[in-house]
């Protein structure tokens, strides 16, 4: 989850790539993974993180 969470504030690559990268098989997949353990969407993580360090 770590790394999940590091290349959404990190990196502006797609979050589908992301999640590939991580080993899910699909963006919906990760989506649900990211959203039951952060409790937010990938999106709105890396909305928020952006908002913080600006």
């Amino acid at each position: 989850m770590e790394q999940a969470l590091e290349a959404l504030v990190a990196s502006e690559a797609p979050i589908a790539d992301i999640g590939f990268d991580l080993g899910f098989s699909s963006q919906s997949g990760f989506t649900r993974f990211f959203a039951a353990n952060v409790g937010m969407a990938p999106t709105d993580y890396r909305r928020a993180a952006k908002v913080l360090r600006a």
